[in-house]
């Protein structure tokens, strides 16, 4: 809540003093000021911060089939669902994706593949260089150069491809990492599957992917795209094999197979092209996401950390929960912090937020996603131990209201008010002219030297006593009788704004 104060100006009146003479006094109509000295107590305080989940970082490796034998093909069915689902990936995750061809072509510039990220953070300049938009994959996968023959190790390609980009930034520590290849033939390699199925997990363990998977887009039957087209036995039994292997081995997927072919699909059915995709975008949901801690504000913001206030948001539910200052199951203020790891499950080093104040959650204040927090914070109270008035008062019948309570004139009282002079006090008002001073305090209990802070302004001032200080959210009200022969003081503060 912002302080208010209002200046209700009596009617005209005349005072007789003992001299015989009659000061008169008007009341001029006074413009509200906007200035920053004259609204020095009406401060912003209240900071409300709704903090979505960081992205979670998905890093795919796109194997694209360029034999003769995909040459018509993949130009229909399988670019346009490429195409048509790499925007949707992009906007709901954190991506990096490598484009790249199966077979490598002796001489190609296109060999190592086309990488596609949407910003620059953690990329090496040799990554960032090479970078294409998303919005033209399409022209890219087209012209990629042709191969004949039937020589494929699609496995060993992929493999090569990510050990080549762990260390550049494309390819990241605790990512989701997924292969997905695309082809109308079969892998070839005379490896045996189990030593290729092991150099994957040895992959995986040396980028502790939060997931791990090799999905194939391949025939499920013989001849689908030309005679020669063999059935994909080894891609489709590499998808199964690191499938149930993260059933049962951390990181487990917690993923149920729809098909007896887990992670495989049938590039010959045209149902199974859209399958694949859809099917990618499903999975990739971190619903075991725990967070024990939460950002509440930047570091260049100071709060009140006893003025923090935590709402949960379920989804599940669909409604808000209060969420208590406790050690058991609530919020603890956790200071500031350069940098933090927000989550504790699954990999508390992938989702890092830094310059920010921190809470801690306890218990069942833990955040699940897709729930969040709504927190509102305030700034530390800040303490005015005057006010400024705009024109030179009379004393006599000033009225002086604050947060509903009347505060009297009385000098050196801690309950009362007395006016600031740099020159006696005649006739019920000051007889020198305005003052320069702060009207913010250190503290209420450094009375009667108060300690001054802030900006300057130019005006005639009440001081009050240490129990009747204001604060941000206080209303004051003051009525006063302006001396006429006082001029209008400036608004605003002494000094640059």
């Amino acid at each position: 809540m912002n302080i208010k104060i209002s200046f209700l100006l009596t009617s005209l009146v005349f005072f007789t003093v003992s001299c015989g003479n009659e000061p008169k006094f008007s009341n001029p109509t006074i413009n509200k000021s906007e200035s920053a000295c004259d609204h020095r107590y009406y401060l912003e305080n209240q900071i409300q911060k709704t903090f979505s989940i960081v992205k979670t970082k998905v890093d795919f490796l796109f194997l694209w089939d360029n034999s003769t034998s995909m040459t018509q093909y993949r130009n229909k069915l399988l670019k346009e669902n490429v195409n048509k689902n790499i925007k949707k990936i992009s906007n709901d995750f954190d991506v990096h994706m490598l484009f790249a061809p199966i077979i490598d072509k002796e001489g190609s510039t296109q060999n190592n593949g086309y990488p596609i990220s949407d910003n620059y953070l953690g990329l090496d300049e040799s990554i960032k260089n090479k970078l294409i938009l998303k919005e033209s994959v399409d022209s890219y996968l087209a012209n990629f150069d042709s191969v004949s023959g039937s020589k494929e190790h699609g496995i060993e390609r992929a493999i090569s491809l990510i050990e080549a980009n762990k260390n550049n930034g494309l390819f990241r520590t605790g990512a989701y990492t997924i292969i997905f290849l695309i082809s109308s033939g079969d892998d070839t390699d005379a490896e045996r599957l189990d030593n290729l199925a092991n150099k994957l997990l040895t992959l995986q363990s040396s980028l502790k992917s939060t997931q791990f998977r090799f999905i194939s887009l391949v025939p499920h039957k013989k001849s689908c795209f030309i005679s020669s087209t063999p059935k994909a036995s080894r891609y489709i039994e590499i998808s199964k094999t690191l499938f149930d292997h993260f059933k049962t081995n951390s990181p487990l997927h917690g993923l149920n197979p729809i098909n007896s072919t887990p992670d495989s699909f049938d590039a010959c059915n045209e149902e199974d092209i859209s399958k694949a995709f859809e099917y990618v975008n499903a999975t990739i949901y971190p619903d075991n996401h725990i967070y024990n801690y939460w950002p509440i504000a930047p570091s260049s913001t100071q709060i009140d950390q006893n003025k923090i206030d935590v709402t949960k948001f379920s989804f599940k539910n669909n409604k808000e929960e209060k969420i208590i200052k406790s050690a058991q199951n609530g919020f603890e203020y956790f200071g500031k912090h350069s940098s933090l790891a927000i989550r504790r499950f699954p990999e508390p080093s992938g989702e890092i937020i830094k310059d920010s104040h921190f809470i801690k959650l306890n218990g069942s204040a833990e955040v699940y996603y897709p729930d969040y927090l709504i927190v509102k914070t305030q700034s530390p109270q800040d303490h005015f131990g005057y006010i400024r008035l705009q024109y030179r008062p009379y004393l006599k019948n000033l009225y002086l209201e604050i947060d509903n309570k009347v505060i009297p004139q009385t000098p050196n009282d801690p309950n009362g008010w007395e006016i600031v002079c740099n020159d006696k006090i005649l006739n019920f008002q000051c007889q020198s002219g305005p003052s320069q001073q702060e009207v913010q305090i250190e503290a209420p209990e450094d009375w009667p030297n108060y300690k001054l802070k802030g900006q300057k302004s130019e005006g005639y001032f009440i001081k009050l006593g240490k129990n009747v200080t204001y604060t941000n959210n206080s209303i004051i009200k003051i009525k006063y009788h302006p001396n006429s022969d006082s001029a209008q003081i400036k608004p605003g503060c002494i000094g640059p704004q």
